[in-house]
């Protein structure tokens, strides 16, 4: 199903985009039509405007129509930063974190990231892929519509590998667009020989001279990232990683300065894509960086065309509306159209499956011949 008319939207929001990253005011310049109107065929946007307008062009096309009263049509959002592929729970953490304790503290008593590491280690491929398919609904009914989803509880190669395919599966799970990426610096593993430093210099050798090969060869990972923190990887090693990344035409992303500055020594000279944990980034780093291409990015190019014009290739839209029955929000997320709408996470579309509906919990979704499932709102 890749005709569609989405029409009486109380309000759709429609995103410029000049071609660069919006900053301070820009951010928050929407243009919202009321009363709005979409026209999708053969998986793209046609046209976009007042219900009056659209329907005046593609009304009397016989397609699935739907009333989108009372509701908010916008482009769907990019979750530039997830970890969908675990096992074990760490809720306890957050009570822990809460209570005062730091991050060393909670990882000295069994917790943090390595225990995540073992518990992964010990799932079975199958309780994996279930937990992230889990994962993708939630996000899905947030609105989210193109997801970046990172290994990186495996931490070696064999486990790195098989992390990676096993995400590499769920695509064909879900109908968000994902987004691989390789994390073997996520933290040093406490299974190896010798102290602190002595590890993570082992394993920085191990990661550039075994896993990333490996990695390039199995073709799956569209990015590495790095973790650069006080107790995790320097500066010095994530530079090692960075240089070897680009060898193998494998784009950067880092993960810096969460909790301290790192002073921004790594990501400028390898041309690092993007910071998405950087909350204390200094002030003479943002400096340093202002015309790099660090940053998160939204979707890079106007999701609706202006008025008057057509064949726009977006990849999503998603409609939020609140029940006048029962007051709960309800997200729903359409349109997944061919194209090639660039988005900040590098996403490439992989399938030609356009559109997918399912009606569950109030969210509708749209769905091709290949998703068959239901076609109908529910509240």
């Amino acid at each position: 199903m890749s005709d569609l008319n989405v029409v009486h939207a109380e309000s759709l929001v429609r995103v410029h985009d000049e071609g660069v990253v919006r900053r301070g005011a820009t951010q928050g310049e929407l243009d919202i039509v009321a009363d709005g109107a979409v026209a999708i065929r053969n998986g793209v946007i046609a046209a976009v405007g007042t219900t009056e307008e659209v329907l005046a062009a593609h009304g009397d096309d016989d397609v699935p129509t739907i009333d989108a009263d009372g509701r908010c049509v916008l482009p769907g959002l990019v979750e530039c930063h997830s970890h969908p592929l675990f096992a074990g729970e760490r809720h306890h953490e957050y009570a822990e974190r809460l209570g005062g304790a730091s991050l060393a503290e909670v990882a000295a008593r069994g917790g943090g990231i390595w225990s995540s590491v073992v518990a992964t280690r010990s799932a079975t491929d199958g309780e994996l892929l279930t937990r992230a398919v889990q994962a993708f609904r939630r996000m899905m009914a947030g609105g989210v519509t193109t997801l970046e989803v990172k290994s990186g509880y495996g931490l070696t190669v064999a486990e790195e590998l098989r992390g990676l395919d096993l995400l590499d599966q769920a695509r064909q799970m879900t109908p968000l667009q994902l987004v691989i990426t390789f994390l073997g610096a996520h933290v040093v593993p406490r299974d190896l020989d010798g102290e602190f430093d002595e590890r993570a210099d082992h394993y920085t050798g191990l990661i550039e001279h075994d896993m990333l090969p490996a990695i390039a060869s199995q073709g799956i990972a569209e990015f590495q990232d790095v973790t650069v923190e006080k107790g995790y990887f320097t500066p010095e090693q994530a530079m090692r990683l960075m240089h070897r990344s680009r060898q193998f035409r494998l784009p950067v992303r880092v993960h810096a300065d969460a909790w301290t500055s790192s002073s921004g020594p790594t990501s400028r000279p390898c041309r690092a894509r993007s910071m998405p944990t950087s909350s204390s980034v200094s002030r003479t780093a943002v400096l340093t960086r202002s015309s790099s291409p660090l940053s998160w990015r939204p979707p890079g190019k106007a999701m609706w065309p202006d008025q008057g014009s057509s064949g726009c290739s977006a990849r999503w839209m998603s409609m939020r509306f609140r029940s006048r029955s029962s007051g709960a929000s309800t997200i729903a997320t359409a349109a997944r159209a061919l194209g090639s709408c660039a988005t900040g996470v590098g996403a490439r579309p992989r399938n030609s499956d356009s559109m997918r509906w399912s009606s569950r919990r109030g969210t509708a979704q749209l769905s091709s011949p290949g998703w068959p499932g239901r076609h109908s709102w529910t509240s």
